[in-house]
């Protein structure tokens, strides 16, 4: 009966935005989940919320849905568990983001799951496991290479780059491991970074057909159009990136809080990031720069901050420049305020939870304790 039900869920071409950020938010699983932009906030809420992924429903779903099974497993492995993956097909790509597990976790998967050594690799790079990655004896990747280069793991991108030919293994594009025959590459930018993945978007209510419905056969077809250009001109309720390997295509809550974001800049002196401007920049009206465009630049001058300039970790964000921001307060603070992934930190006297550094509220994780909320929508 379990079954059948999900089976018509999935046949469910209804979208509901309140159960969808529900989902994100790692509340609830949706009734409907025929659309392809409900299954990815199911995805994204899953790999953000550990006790979410306990979810039964979600059991019933990942038989129909491999990319469900894949975060789940993904998000045991970051919770330091090692589920069982008796399918190539369960094995996620990425097991870094949002969070990476200890190095013994990793060690243990590559022992248990020697195929995964360059995903294990690459969370290595993220993390700076320098020791696992050595012990691993890979062929260099230029992808790791990246990561590491990207994340501030130097012994890992110097001890690849010593290397006088290096090789493309890992493919961001495809989520795919070549381990036959690979060709050789160069460091190109072909990489899906991690700070790269905390560049959100928003969902939106999609329009007309699916293009590739999970289980044919649409309960409410007849609903699916509210007009002909529905039909016409369809609509998934996101846009498509050319990197995603999380399979959750970055979708996030997004709510333009100007008072919480000016309350983070002005209050906490949050020091602008490159990845904060890309992700104020998303939000402009054609060429004219949003508002958050407009304070970020304006900071940046004023701080003496290059946002172009490369950074060496994506939470080289501070409360004060050339501070590091990242100090655990999570057992100073009241249970309630706690969210499942967490970068706790002290900012001018307030407990800030920081986890997703995107200036304006566009994460579900709640930012500061109730005496200071700003409501998010």
């Amino acid at each position: 009966m379990a079954d059948n039900n999900i089976r018509d869920r999935l046949r469910s071409m209804a979208f509901d935005l309140g159960e969808a950020r529900d989902a994100l938010r790692g509340k609830d699983v949706p009734v409907a989940l025929g659309r392809r932009v409900t299954r990815l906030c199911v995805i994204r809420g899953i790999r953000y919320h550990e006790e979410f992924a306990e979810h039964p429903d979600l059991e019933q779903l990942r038989r129909y849905v491999p990319e469900v099974s894949r975060a789940l497993n993904a998000r045991a492995i970051m919770s330091n568990k090692i589920p069982s993956m008796p399918e190539a097909r369960d094995r996620p790509y990425c097991i870094w983001h949002p969070q990476v597990a200890l190095q013994d976790t990793y060690r243990k998967l590559w022992q248990q799951y020697p195929d995964m050594s360059y995903q294990i690799a690459r969370a290595c790079a993220v993390a700076n496991y320098v020791e696992l990655y050595l012990e691993m004896d890979l062929l260099p990747d230029v992808s790791i290479a990246e990561e590491a280069r990207a994340s501030g793991s130097m012994d890992i991108y110097e001890a690849i780059m010593r290397n006088p030919v290096r090789y493309r293994i890992m493919n961001d594009y495809t989520r795919e491991i070549t381990l036959q025959n690979p060709k050789p590459a160069c460091l190109n930018d072909d990489t899906a970074v991690v700070s790269t993945l905390d560049i959100k978007q928003g969902i939106r209510k999609p329009r007309g057909e699916e293009i590739e419905p999970i289980i044919e056969g649409s309960q409410d077809a007849d609903d699916m159009f509210d007009d002909e250009m529905d039909y016409l001109i369809p609509f998934p309720g996101f846009d498509e990136k050319m990197f995603n390997i999380t399979e959750d295509m970055n979708v996030a809550v997004y709510t333009e809080d100007k008072d919480l974001f000016d309350w983070m800049l002005d209050d906490l002196g949050v020091a602008p990031t490159r990845p904060a401007f890309q992700e104020a920049r998303v939000r402009n009206r054609g060429d004219a720069p949003s508002y958050f465009v407009h304070r970020l630049e304006a900071r940046s001058q004023e701080l003496g901050i290059d946002l172009a300039a490369p950074v060496a970790s994506f939470k080289m964000y501070s409360a004060q420049p050339q501070q590091s921001s990242i100090w655990l307060a999570k057992e100073l603070t009241p249970g309630e305020v706690h969210s499942s992934v967490e970068d706790w930190g002290f900012y001018d006297g307030y407990i800030v939870d920081a986890s997703e550094v995107e200036l304006f509220a566009s994460a579900p994780e709640p930012w500061r304790p109730g005496s200071w909320k700003v409501e998010l929508d």
